[in-house]
């Protein structure tokens, strides 16, 4: 008996790779020219990490060589540098990611990885940052006085869910207080510099905050909240 095969159109190839696993995706960009490209489009629907910095630097160069950035939804950088090479690099590919709708700083402070540390190191990567038009949720673990700014001049409007994970506590292991003088606490309270977002947000989570004596009282509503409740370094002075 004679094999047969059937011939399959291009439109049903990419919903087969627009359904597929990023593991099916990266298979079938294998296969034909014209695979490659809808494979690769499809995979990048998938979230991103970035684990480190020398696969950082092959997964926008694979970007680069496909213009693969407009396609990228949810970027994840799971690692501190401050290399100005990488940097430069990965402001230049956020610039081109016009689609990108989920940014995680997803470090781990326990290990000292602060994203504080990269964003007041490489002011550019917050310009960057702000200039995604239709970021809808944002994640900074270490955040501090930079991440503050980047949120003040985040320009999208449909700003649905935050996360700040304070590095209020690697301050207090040293045995001072954070922030004092520059840029005391009350000032880097969320509610008001995410106040432009009262239509849209509606998740905040706040990890590692510090309760002050002084309690500063804010009339900002956000109607899309059901109740948020942060999580503090200690439970005194709760608002």
């Amino acid at each position: 008996m004679s094999g047969c095969s059937t011939l399959l159109n291009d439109d049903i190839l990419r919903e087969i790779a627009f359904h597929a696993s990023r593991p099916t995706c990266l298979s079938l960009m294998r296969t034909c020219k014209f695979l490659y490209s809808e494979g690769a489009k499809a995979a990048l629907r998938h979230p991103v990490a970035l684990t480190h910095y020398m696969g950082m630097f092959r997964f926008l160069h694979f970007l680069h060589a496909g213009d693969g950035f407009r396609y990228v939804r949810e970027l994840r950088i799971c690692f501190i540098t401050t290399h100005l090479a990488g940097l430069s690099e990965l402001e230049d590919s956020i610039r081109l990611m016009m689609g990108l709708e989920a940014l995680l700083f997803d470090v781990d402070p326990e290990k000292d990885d602060y994203a504080e540390d990269m964003l007041g190191y490489f002011p550019p990567l917050v310009d960057a940052i702000s200039r995604i038009p239709h970021l809808r949720r944002i994640s900074i673990k270490g955040a501090g006085p930079c991440a503050k700014e980047l949120m003040r001049r985040l320009q999208s409007n449909s700003l649905e869910s935050v996360l700040l994970d304070w590095d209020f506590g690697r301050h207090w292991a040293r045995g001072r207080p954070p922030f004092v003088g520059s840029d005391p606490w009350p000032s880097l309270h969320p509610v008001p510099f995410l106040a432009k977002w009262t239509s849209t947000l509606q998740e905040l989570t706040c990890e590692h905050w510090y309760n002050s004596r002084v309690l500063p009282v804010f009339p900002h509503v956000y109607p899309g909240w059901g109740l948020a409740a942060p999580a503090s370094r200690r439970p005194a002075d709760v608002t």
